[in-house]
């Protein structure tokens, strides 16, 4: 059993769990002895809580009562078809106990009157969870405390005692579907494959589509009678999503023997609604500041999808591999077709002089990025590169000169010229010469380096003659 603070009453439950840990039979009968419950008092009110146990909040207007859930695992191949509760005694009354009521919507203006009659008034649920590694959990839960706001009136019940009713079943079943998302109105294509290590059987299969969000189910399939071989099957269901709003769903897939049992449970989940996002007019001024300027950032993204998008628009300031500021814009419910612009700002008093800085903006949304932009902005201006060349026409063998005095360093002095001829040649200075031994197209490219580091080229095609 998963909670220690749970007192397993009897002596068999216990033979029965440790056979079952030696790969005999699971469990198929549960004896609960709860603790007494506590109650803490608070403004006027008494909140009760039953030690390891959980707060009933599920019904607004309802009184907070405690309920308790224990958990029991099955291996794979067994599946748990009921629950039945055998008897439940240990009753205690009393009365006095004014407990708080249920309140879901924090920002309604009236005040929420309690319900009348008892609750919960029910003795217990139970519900079967797949487990990812295979086997299922059974989570049962008991509703001890019922309690009567009109006369304040507790019955709590501490005993319980329950048969857990399971078949074995030779199938397992692996359920997938073929994408994660849909456009919506696209019927989801589902396989089921059933992995039958005994008898050939018939099996009947039932599939359905449900919200994720609120486990409703909006659309079931008419049940289907397959042949389950003695070795691996399958077959592919088609899902309809027509008027069905964009979401996030799953697939569910029941295999049942001719009797009825569930030998097997798969689900799949998926997306309804096809997540994509563009990106847009990624800017920032000025790319030159100076230290203390307010440098200003910003770009668009828009919802080029079928489906509401959420996520989060990301500036960063980089040098080199540091994030130096960190602007962090979150969306919601962004709707198809429609766009959203962000803007913020970094104050660069931080800033050191002649360091070049990136800028980099992207937006996160469904588990997915646009691709980052990078803007380099500096505290030093970037120079320009600018170069002549001499004579007009030109020829191979002949010396051709190349003049670099029209690049420019607007806050400072070019210190570096950098020369690529087009044909494997480089060279280095303002004034430089090049001869070409054979005619051709050649592309030229000065590269000038500013005192500050920063760099800026330029390039130009020519044509030499023979």
């Amino acid at each position: 059993m998963t909670n220690q603070r749970l007192s397993i009453s009897t002596a068999a439950l216990t033979a029965v769990l440790g056979a079952f840990a030696y790969g005999q039979t699971p469990p198929a009968k549960l004896e609960l002895s709860l603790p007494k419950y506590e109650v803490t008092r608070h403004e006027s009110l008494d909140y009760v809580q039953i030690p390891g146990g959980q707060m009933l909040a599920e019904e607004e207007g309802r009184p907070l009562v405690p309920y308790y859930v224990e958990y029991v695992d099955y291996p794979q191949g067994y599946r748990v078809q009921d629950v039945v509760l055998k008897k439940h005694a240990d009753s205690e009354t009393t009365t006095g106990l004014k407990l708080p009521v249920v309140i879901l919507s924090y920002y309604r203006k009236e005040p929420v009157t309690m319900k009348p009659g008892l609750y919960p008034n029910r003795d217990h649920t139970w519900r079967v969870a797949e487990m990812p590694e295979g086997g299922t959990r059974l989570a049962v839960a008991v509703y001890p405390f019922d309690y009567d706001p009109q006369t304040t009136r507790v019955t709590y019940c501490r005993s319980y005692e329950f048969d857990i009713n399971y078949v074995r079943s030779s199938l397992a079943l692996a359920l997938t579907v073929d994408r994660h998302s849909y456009a919506p109105g696209e019927a989801v294509r589902v396989r089921p494959e059933f992995r039958n290590a005994g008898d050939d059987q018939n099996v009947t299969v039932a599939a359905s589509l449900v919200n994720a969000a609120t486990g409703e189910t909006v659309k079931k399939l008419p049940v289907r009678t397959l042949a389950a071989r003695s070795d691996t099957s399958s077959t592919t269901l088609e899902l309809p999503t027509r008027g069905i709003p964009n979401g996030d769903y799953f697939a569910d897939v029941t295999l049942s023997d001719d009797k009825g049992n569930v030998l097997d449970r798969g689900q799949a989940a998926f997306r309804l609604g096809i997540p994509a996002g563009e990106q847009s007019g990624f800017q920032v001024e000025p790319q030159h500041f100076r230290i203390g300027d307010a440098v200003k950032f910003s770009l668009g993204f828009a919802n080029t999808g079928s489906t509401t998008l959420s996520g989060q628009a990301v500036f960063e300031v980089r040098l080199r591999d540091s994030v130096v500021a960190d602007l962090r814009h979150d969306f919601k419910d962004l709707a198809p077709g429609k766009s959203r612009q962000f803007s913020d700002s970094w104050k660069s008093d931080s800033a050191k002089e002649n360091t070049l800085y990136s800028v980099v903006g992207y937006v996160n949304y469904e588990a997915t990025a646009t691709p980052a932009e990078e803007i380099i902005i500096s505290t030093n201006a970037m120079p320009s590169a600018e170069f002549t060349v001499a004579p007009d026409t030109l020829k191979a063998g002949q010396e051709i000169a190349f003049d670099a005095g029209g690049s420019k360093d607007p806050d400072g002095t070019v210190a570096r010229y950098q020369w690529e001829f087009g044909d494997g040649a480089e060279a280095e200075g303002v004034n430089v010469s090049h001869v070409y031994p054979e005619a051709g197209e050649f592309v030229v490219t000065l590269m000038v380096t500013d005192d500050g580091g920063r760099t800026a080229s330029t390039e130009r095609k020519l044509v030499v003659n023979e």
